[in-house]
């Protein structure tokens, strides 16, 4: 109780202050004008009156602790294993398979794919090692596999509208009903997008921005190659702006890759 009362004085000290601030005037002699009162501008640098114990909301996640729910960019450079780490992710997003990263919140997946056969191979190794929890019907429903083709950044925006039927429910803890939104990866951008210069920082920006906004709510997951002359600062690719979050998968944790290449 006394804390509350401490937090909620300070505040209103604060405000005061602030509110002072800027009603503040200042006394200016011009030559043309002579002498006036002019209104002093608020600085930008002025302390938040927002009351620093107030509840915070947790950010959603995709896959818990891992990857957040949002515009994330997945990259590295060609041939590493980006599909062979990212796909089983997505799986267990899904709730499809037994994998060490775990999703409290299922959701049905739209993995769009330069590679069909790539990643059919990766989930037959992983059904002959039983690592696939559900069958083939569940499956399906949940995990999607979709063949990449080139489209317009307008076609792309479009492809939010079409899943409005692929909410998955989840129950909550208080009993009610959360529907999750789906997840869509593209794998890769240059396989998927039609964007003339993928090097164009401008181009790419308005891109992504584009699609971040009609994706809206539902998570997008882009994968993108790091030419290897940049893998050094991979964080300096064109599509690496205007995003929630990034992974970059380098030969420095290729270990990690070797890992899960062991278990299937």
């Amino acid at each position: 109780m006394l804390i509350s009362l401490i937090v909620k004085l300070l505040t209103l000290i604060v405000a005061d202050k602030v509110t002072k601030a800027s009603t503040e005037s200042m006394h200016v002699t011009s030559p043309a004008l002579g002498s006036y009162t002019k209104a002093r501008k608020p600085h930008g640098w002025l302390p938040s009156v927002e009351p620093l114990l107030r509840s915070v909301e947790a950010p959603e996640f995709v896959l818990d602790g891992v990857l957040a729910a949002g515009a994330v960019v997945f990259a590295g450079e060609r041939g590493l294993g980006k599909t062979s780490v990212l796909l089983p992710m997505m799986m267990a997003v899904a709730g499809v398979i037994d994998y060490p990263f775990k999703a409290s919140i299922r959701r049905r997946v739209f993995y769009v794919t330069e590679d069909i056969e790539q990643a059919r191979r990766i989930i037959a190794a992983m059904h002959k090692h039983d690592l696939i929890t559900v069958d083939e019907q569940e499956l399906q429903k949940m995990f999607q596999l979709c063949p990449a083709h080139r489209i317009s950044i307008d076609e792309a925006a479009f492809y939010p509208k079409m899943l409005v039927g692929d909410y998955e429910s989840n129950e909550c803890e208080d009993g009610s009903t959360y529907k999750a939104p789906p997840v869509v990866v593209l794998d890769t951008v240059n396989t998927t997008l039609q964007i003339d210069n993928l090097n164009d920082n401008s181009e790419v920006s308005q891109a992504i921005s584009r699609l971040r906004e009609a994706f809206d709510t539902i998570p997008l997951i882009t994968v993108g190659h790091v030419p290897k002359a940049s893998r050094g600062d991979a964080k300096r690719a064109s599509f690496m702006v205007q995003v929630h979050g990034r992974m970059i998968l380098s030969r420095r944790y290729i270990s990690f890759r070797r890992v899960v290449s062991d278990i299937w």
